[in-house]
């Protein structure tokens, strides 16, 4: 994906980015599809299919007929998002002929946006600015551009750039005046213009656009005919071009490079035109947002703004009294084209992040000038140094740079990483477990316990990106653990699979003399006795808890009292086990008795305290209940103006109300 929008930012040089270089004995062309949203019109009255349909079936009857080496690349524009003048694409870069492969997207086209026909035309030279054969565009549209951008003038610079470049324009239902404006693209450019009026002369006119492209030489000039199974045509050198007056009204033609005598930037910029002679904060003249800017201005001297991110420059510059004047604004730039993969010669990682960093100097520290994705474009910089730092998941590499005028930097960073995949599986049940807890540990001197997590995760069965090195996985399930030392070289994929010894305790209580299971009002406390493990405590009434095999005292309590029972069991390896607590406590209520119950007291604090004294149960409710063991009691309730106290012996299993006299 970066590489596919990195290609449109730049018509590089030789010495540039781009794709290798094709061999010379095979055409390469690139289809560019209209995808706005005009193109579900109808072409007449008489033609029932829409423009779009006829267009992509006449593409699908001629890809056949094309010479077998042809290399066909696909682009299209306003297809995927409404109202966007950036909406360009590179749907497929140039491969060897494959019809079904050109034909596979455009069955799934849903035309909509608008039509950046201009910055599609650029991207699609872009991306064949580095095939040394014959190669050509053939722009199929229905409309001009509608993004403000002149089409003649870019023809006019991707001539220079990529003189060996011919585009063939299929126009579809244009308007006379229309169709004299699209008429110069092939003209500047060596290709052919068809002026289509409906479905029968859109599809010829297809047919014979791409088989114009598929010739092995440069085709030739508009008006020439080529017949249906054309052969290679030898083409004399045109003549050089004889000087012309440029008539045209006076103004400028715009235009910027990242260094002297490099070639044109086609990314968007915003421009800004203003008279020398206007008042600082004047409204410029002209201000707009694209790669080039031709506006018609009165003779004088002006000031040129131009910007693209942290890249600006200002030039002024005179504006002669006939023709425009051609000014090439020098940014004094570079442009930086990031990526990252795991090691060097591995593919791209498409979720990577990077930060560039201004260098460090001794009055100011490293300041983050940019943060971005891998999908992002190149970023364009001002010359000077940075540090470059690239992130994937828990992996960074940095990397210092320097940026000079015109340096178009590609720079993919090598994390030095590899990955782990984890999962955990009971060791003698088998299946795999999907409540484990992962961590990531690594060796940490200055850690308290000596180690250091790096990365925690609770899915079935995470994936971790770590930089080269040892590490100590821990998986965790209910109350088992197990941790195992893992060596992660980079570009390793590493998987690991934990065997878990998992033994399962039911833990269950009951009231003496009944069978009903205890549903509510019961906690458990679990203590390892043959390891040091800390003591667990759950609240709910029938736990089913996964557990280390070893021995273990249960307490179960009932209520908050002192109703508690304990055990010990043994449980074994992988041998699910069951242990019922059975209770012999008593069901006791108190109340306030005599006349006490017949006279409002306020409210009453009662405290049952046990035969050493010690207080096992408070409370202020007005007529309370609670478990309590067997033995001996002491109560006493108080209010404000009365007390009274009680003993009472409570038996296993009792249930009782117990009514204390006020005095």
């Amino acid at each position: 994906m970066l590489r596919r929008i990195a290609i449109g930012l730049f018509m590089a040089s030789a010495s540039g980015w781009g794709a290798s270089a094709q061999a010379a004995d095979a055409a390469t062309t690139v289809i560019v599809f209209d995808g706005s949203g005009s193109m579900w019109g109808r072409m007449g009255t008489n033609d029932k299919d829409t423009k779009f349909a006829v267009a992509r079936e006449a593409i699908r009857r001629a890809l056949p007929k094309l010479a077998p080496h042809t290399r066909v690349g696909l682009a299209a524009f306003g297809h995927r998002r409404k109202a966007d003048c950036n909406d360009t694409e590179i749907v497929l870069t140039p491969e060897p002929l494959e019809p079904d492969r050109i034909m596979a997207p455009l069955e799934k086209f849903n035309p909509k946006g608008k039509g950046p026909l201009v910055a599609a035309m650029r991207e699609a030279a872009s991306a064949l600015s580095k095939v040394a054969g014959a190669s050509s565009i053939v722009l199929i549209h229905d409309d001009p551009d509608n993004c403000s951008q002149d089409p003649c003038a870019a023809a006019e610079d991707l001539a220079k750039i990529s003189p060996k470049l011919a585009i063939h324009v299929i126009s579809i239902g244009l308007s006379k005046s229309d169709s004299q404006r699209m008429a110069c693209v092939p003209r500047i450019t060596g290709g052919r213009y068809f002026d289509t009026q409906d479905a029968a002369s859109l599809g010829v006119a297809i047919e014979d656009a791409l088989k114009l492209a598929s010739l092995e030489t440069k085709p030739p000039a508009a008006g020439t005919s080529v017949a249906a199974e054309a052969k290679p045509l030898e083409i004399a050198p045109p003549p050089p071009p004889v000087p012309v007056e440029d008539t045209s009204p006076p103004g400028l033609k715009l235009s910027a490079t990242l260094g002297p005598g490099g070639p044109a930037v086609l990314v968007p910029l915003s421009w800004k035109v203003q008279r020398v002679s206007n008042p600082e904060g004047t409204p410029p003249i002209a201000a707009t947002k694209s790669a080039t800017l031709d506006v018609a201005l009165a003779p004088g001297s002006y000031v040129v703004d131009v910007q693209h991110g942290l890249v600006a420059a200002r030039q002024t510059v005179e504006v002669k009294a006939k023709g425009k004047t051609r000014l090439a604004v020098v940014l004094q730039a570079g442009a930086v084209r990031l990526s990252a993969n795991l090691q060097k010669g591995m593919p791209p990682l498409e979720q990577a992040v990077f930060a560039i960093f201004e260098a460090a100097t001794a009055q100011s520290q490293p300041r983050a000038v940019w943060t971005g994705g891998a999908d992002a474009p190149p970023v364009f910089l001002p010359i000077g140094n940075y540090r470059v730092s690239g992130m994937f998941d828990r992996a960074k590499a940095e990397r210092n740079i320097v940026v000079t005028p015109g340096a178009m930097i590609d720079l993919p960073l090598a994390l030095g990483a590899g990955r782990l995949r984890v999962k955990a599986v009971d060791k003698d049940a088998g299946p795999a477990l999907d409540r484990v807890t992962f961590r990531v540990t690594e060796d940490d001197a200055d850690s308290a316990d000596g180690r250091r997590e790096v990365a925690r995760s609770a899915a079935a069965e995470p994936e971790f990106t770590l930089s080269a090195g040892t590490y100590y996985l821990t998986a965790r399930y209910g109350q088992v653990e197990l941790r195992e030392r893992v060596l992660v070289n980079a570009g390793d994929d590493v998987v690991r699979t934990l065997l878990l010894p998992i033994s399962r305790l039911a833990l269950q209580s009951r009231l003496a003399g009944s069978a009903a299971v205890l549903d509510s009002n019961v906690s458990y406390r679990i203590e390892r006795l043959d390891a040091k493990q800390d003591a667990i405590q759950t609240l709910r009434a029938a736990p089913k808890l996964e557990m280390p095999a070893g021995r273990y005292r249960i307490e179960s309590q009932l209520g908050g009292q002192n109703a508690r029972v304990t055990r010990e069991i043994e449980i074994k390896p992988g041998v699910p086990a069951t242990l019922v607590l059975d209770h012999t406590a008593a069901n006791i209520q108190l109340k306030v008795g005599g006349d006490g119950a017949r006279s409002p007291l306020g409210d009453v604090a009662w405290d049952v305290r046990d035969a050493q004294d010690r207080s096992v149960w408070q409370t202020v409710q007005a007529e309370p209940r609670a478990f309590l063991n067997p033995g001996r009691y002491k109560v006493v309730a108080e209010s404000r103006s009365r007390r009274g106290r009680a003993e009472i012996e409570v038996k296993a299993g009792e249930v009782r109300v117990v009514e204390v006299t006020m005095e």
